[in-house]
């Protein structure tokens, strides 16, 4: 291997080749000849789908294309290994465009070493620049090698002059740039551990990539001083650096030599990578700068970015921004934006968010709903998905946890306002879900009296308040809900005694002493009630003695703040509430009477010790308990954009290996449409509720959310969406669920399946039907195929084994615009592609799968419930289906009053059977039985095919019958038996 990579590096300097992408691309026309690749990448090629290899060897690719470094074989078989050979993925209608995407280092590699040269360039660039900028690089690159070959004098040879003729669109370009993306993105991720090590020298670093003021001069110069450092290390030759280009092709290249870093250091860093010839270290000089916002950056001024203007000056940093995360890595990057506003008194507040948030998932998955009977049993989605993410982030150690912690100290940077609304960003209280409100936590604990009575003292004696105002406050609680059963307890100490003290009626002094440690006082006579005022709006307490007055101690405790009425025998006590809730638990203050009752009012500004928050410990400790019965009653619902992150969780849980591009962390969330179209439908309930698990979420906002978190700028609009059946981009195929799997087990068409792979277009592809698919008309030549033969019950059979879906694109690609913003390219397109069935080699049709299982208006297809039909039919042997998605299973409760019919008599006799695709599209007018028996392709193939040609279509559950019930003929007639009618079994 690195004797292949040294002769990419001496055919770059040889004084008879030349260097560059032009030279490459642009000395010689590839389509011409076809090089034999070199052993190291013949694995590669031996993993590539027939599809991509044509096209990397003639097509387009093979025009504009050079290599990639040595790791392609490693990560062609690692792949390969995780996919494996009976992924339902490689059985799905998309056929050659699953798997890993290296059509570009393919071409490369059958190119010559010249253009495998130029692949790393392609690399590199894709690696540190947007498609769009990408693109104009490579434009003006091409331009400008022109420009300079045509400048010479004389001496041109043959392949000189064929490349300045030589025309590369945009097109082409772009389609390049796409397939060394998704080469990047699956081989990061079968390199994550190096990868991740490598990230994290490079992000300390602040330096600034090739500072040469041209275009085209700063990217050749970065692009070969970062071969001539990689070449050396390969053959073993140590290397030091004090510019940052050479990790940036590193990175690119996913070659990991052993480092010595002088960053705070020195730090040995050993990868082992096999590729690295012993004596290949690398000593990287350059200067750390742990808390530099800047990074490794890299400013080009773009030409060809825009069709109008002067050039557009880009400035990138290399930094987690341009990188792709895992839905968990998401997690901890909003998990540190939380922290933003948390405290910062113990000093690590990232593990403190972290306890919180696996403690919070853990106490709600013991709440009880058996007492809210109106309460829908779920838990909140963003809670469960923070909570697993904070889970694995407190059992990290070392570099795994260094990462981590990378990942959230970055989102406490970068992205607090991610989950912002127009209030600003999400409080500490909002994630406490308002359990710091004293009112909230002390009703959280309203069964529990005395944890009320000791938190308040607890709370109090830490208030540090006035002597003489704390000798005026009482603990005061009711006993009942609903009741004027209130009592009263001393928050701190007699000093002359030390003891505690409560009051309650005479006939429970025995019961409450029991209780507690505190001198129980009797409180008989006394009567506590609300009292609604006919002076002032508002409820307040009235306190009401005997006749002979307040004598005892819990009366003398009043004594110089009471007055008595002239008319009664009624005492009163002006209270103030400082905190709590007089329907559970409160602490009130007593003065002077001023309005003839007792006033409960809201706290004076002023009187609220420690303005009555709850400290984080306790809410943390309250955690740590059984949560009451009524709990939700008193948690406040957190704002909807962290309810969207559970959303986002639920579309991502079921999308292996899927990633999300940091960048779309940069702007607030509830500003991208998938984000209000959900709002707008999850209108009076939170959006985690309304959408509970991924099959919940329509399609098209899903699609949305994607391309958003995918690209980190596709703000797609969702209402435009309803036809899309799919989405490629990066190295990812999204597809609808109901393309994919049995067409019995939806009912509607949500829900996402993703698989890895691409259609070969740069950017995010949409993928949608055409209006009016084709289907192949019978001809009079096929007579001799059709037998429409009598069914025989049988339904233990596949007939329709050949079957086979294909995902065919056609030509109609147009760009997905909302706005003219006169940038060259665009990063979105609508893609029609067909859903091909064919029967062996041979073509059947094109079907609209989505549009024909789900149709809103004119529905054809129904399937039967699973639960066994026994005795469904009344004893008309009327259809007992509906055409709708489902059909109402207690239909098939009802007793028949007539025995089934002789199977050979009467209209039994007239179900047919399809055995082949002729006897489908030239169906009779009798019903008909397509016999494909555990073959889900054939199944949802002939359904939709069905239904396309205008039949009315029940789908059979895969599970037989054990009473037989789909082979009694004299049944399936009775059920399904009018004239035109189609059974799929």
């Amino acid at each position: 291997m690195s004797s292949t990579v040294g002769r990419f590096t001496a055919s770059i300097f040889s004084p008879t080749q030349e260097t560059t992408l032009a030279l490459a691309s642009l000395n010689f026309d590839f389509s011409l000849f076809k090089v034999q690749a070199p052993d190291e990448y013949l694995t590669l090629g031996s993993c590539l789908s027939e599809e991509r290899r044509n096209l990397a060897e003639a097509g387009s690719h093979h025009v504009t294309a050079q290599p990639m470094a040595s790791e392609s074989q490693e990560i062609a078989k690692s792949v390969t290994a995780t996919l494996g050979p009976d992924s339902p993925a490689l059985k799905s209608v998309l056929g050659d465009k699953l798997g890993i995407d290296g059509t570009s280092i393919w071409a490369a590699a059958t190119s010559g070493n010249e253009a495998l040269c130029v692949q790393l360039l392609a690399c590199m660039l894709a690696r540190f620049w947007s498609p769009q900028e990408a693109i104009s690089i490579w434009a003006e690159i091409v331009e400008s090698r022109k420009q300079e070959m045509s400048e010479k004098n004389a001496g041109f040879e043959y392949s000189e002059l064929a490349a300045m003729n030589t025309i590369l669109s945009r097109e082409q370009l772009a389609e390049w740039d796409s397939s060394a993306r998704a080469w990047l993105r699956t081989a990061d991720k079968c390199k994550m551990k190096e990868q991740t090590q490598l990230r994290l020298i490079i992000d300390n670093l602040d330096a600034t990539v090739s500072p040469s003021s041209g275009t085209y001069e700063s990217v050749v110069e970065a692009w070969i001083s970062s071969m001539k450092v990689v070449d050396n290390l390969v053959e073993g030759i140590p290397q030091s650096i004090h510019e940052v280009a050479a990790l940036i092709g590193i990175s690119s290249w996913h070659l990991y030599p052993d480092m010595v870093v002088y960053q705070a250091g020195p730090h040995e860093i050993q990868q082992r990578d096999p590729l690295m010839r012993q004596g290949g270290l690398l000593t990287v000089g350059l200067d750390s700068s742990p808390t530099s916002s800047q990074g490794v950056s890299w400013a080009l001024p773009l030409a060809k970015l825009r069709y109008y203007g002067n050039p557009v000056v880009v400035r990138r940093s290399f930094d987690l921004h341009n990188q792709h995360v895992s839905f968990e890595q998401l997690a901890l990057v909003i998990l540190g934006g939380l922290a933003k506003v948390w405290p910062e008194d113990d000093g690590d507040r990232l593990t403190t968010i972290c306890t919180y948030y696996k403690k919070l998932w853990n106490w709600m998955q013991k709440i009880s709903f058996v007492d809210h009977p109106n309460q829908i049993a779920v838990k909140p989605l963003w809670a469960k998905h923070l909570a697993y993410a904070a889970s694995k982030f407190l059992t990290l150690d070392k570099e795994p946890r260094q990462s981590a912690v990378r990942l959230m100290e970055f989102g406490l940077r970068r992205c607090s306002g991610f989950l912002s609304t127009e209030e600003g960003p999400i409080t500490l209280e909002q994630q406490l879900l308002g359990f710091s409100k004293m009112e909230n936590f002390l009703s959280v604990m309203k069964h529990d009296t005395e944890a009320q009575i000791q938190y308040i003292r607890d709370f109090i004696s830490r208030s540090r308040l006035p002597l003489m105002r704390s000798k005026q406050m009482l603990i005061i609680w009711r006993t009942k809900m609903g009741s004027s059963s209130y009592r009263w307890a001393t928050p701190l100490p007699d000093p002359a005694t030390k003891n505690y003290y409560r009051w309650c009626g005479q006939s429970s002094l025995s019961s409450e002493q029991k209780k507690t440690e505190d001198i129980v006082l009797d409180m008989e006579g006394w009567a506590v009630f609300p009292f609604i005022s006919t002076v002032t709006t508002g409820k307040s307490l009235r306190i009401s003695t005997p006749d002979h007055g307040p004598a005892d101690k819990f009366c003398r405790i009043f004594a110089s703040h009471i007055s008595r009425q002239d008319v009664s025998s009624v005492w009163e006590v002006d209270f103030q509430l400082l905190f709590g809730d007089m329907k559970s638990c409160g602490m009130a203050l007593y003065e002077r009477q001023t309005r003839g009752m007792t006033n409960l009012a809201a706290p004076k500004e002023g009187m609220n010790p420690m303005g009555a928050t709850v400290d984080l410990e306790d809410v943390l400790d309250l955690l740590d308990k059984e949560p009451s019965r009524h709990v939700y009653e008193y948690m406040v619902a957190p704002p909807n954009t962290l309810c969207a992150v559970g959303v986002i969780g639920e579309i991502y849980s079921t999308l292996a290996e899927a990633t999300i591009s940091l960048e779309s962390v940069k702007a607030r969330m509830d500003s991208s449409s998938w984000y209000k179209t959900l709002k707008s439908r999850s209108t009076k309930i939170h959006m985690d509720i309304v959408f509970q698990k991924h099959h919940f979420i329509p399609n098209e906002i899903a699609f949305a959310c994607l391309a958003m978190l995918e690209t980190g700028d596709q703000d797609l609009d969702p209402n435009m969406l309803n036809d899309v059946m799919g989405m490629a981009c990066g190295d990812s195929i999204y597809l609808s669920n109901s393309l994919v799997l049995d067409p019995y087990n939806f009912s509607d068409r949500r829900g996402i399946f993703r698989a890895l792979g691409n259609v070969g277009k740069p950017g995010v592809s949409l993928l949608i039907p055409p209006p009016e698919p084709i289907v192949r008309k019978p001809t009079d030549d096929e007579w001799n195929l059709i037998t429409h033969s009598k069914w025989n019950g049988k339904e233990n059979l596949d007939l329709f084994g050949k079957a086979s879906l294909q995902l065919v694109l056609t030509e109609y690609r147009v760009p997905y615009v909302t706005q003219h913003r006169g940038v060259r390219d665009s990063q979105t397109f609508f893609q029609e592609a067909t859903i091909s069935v064919y029967d062996g080699a041979t073509w059947v049709g094109d079907v609209d799968i989505i549009k024909e299982l789900f149709r809103d208006f004119t529905p054809r297809i129904s399937r039967v419930p699973v639960e066994c039909p026994h005795g469904a039919l009344n004893s008309a042997g009327e259809q007992m289906f509906s055409t709708t998605s489902t059909t109402n299973s207690s239909k098939w409760r009802k007793k028949r009053k007539n025995k089934r019919p002789n199977p050979t008599e009467g209209p039994a006799s007239r179900i047919r059977t399809i055995e082949n695709w002729h006897e489908l599209l030239d169906k009779p007018s009798e019903p008909v039985v397509v016999i494909t028996k555990g073959n889900w392709i054939a199944r949802l193939a002939t359904a939709a095919m069905s239904s396309q040609l205008g039949y009315t279509t029940t789908i059979l559950p895969e599970n037989h019958c054990d009473k037989d019930c789909f082979s009694d003929l004299g049944f399936m007639t009775n059920a399904f038996g009018q004239d035109g009618a189609v059974i799929i079994l």
